[in-house]
């Protein structure tokens, strides 16, 4: 997900998690974004929540696939068209 950028290096949800963080200064840490799972290539783009919702997306496709893909088969050796 591509970000408007505020001043230089901070976005609109950095600005806004930051402002979250002051409320409850215990609380800073919760808020931080990380991208420790995303590929480097990919980090402009998304965050791991958003890469995490990725991954489930094309995993979910590829299995659909799969079980559509055995499905035919089986199809076609019980009644080949």
């Amino acid at each position: 997900m591509i970000e408007p950028q505020l001043n230089g290096s901070t976005t609109l949800r950095e600005k806004g998690i930051a402002e979250m963080a002051t409320l409850d200064p215990a609380m800073a840490g919760v808020y931080e974004i990380g991208n420790d799972q995303v590929p480097e290539v990919y980090r402009p783009f998304f965050d791991n929540g958003d890469w995490t919702q990725h991954t489930l997306t094309v995993y979910g496709s590829w299995v659909f696939f799969i079980i559509a893909v055995i499905a035919h088969i089986f199809v076609w050796l019980w009644r080949p068209w």
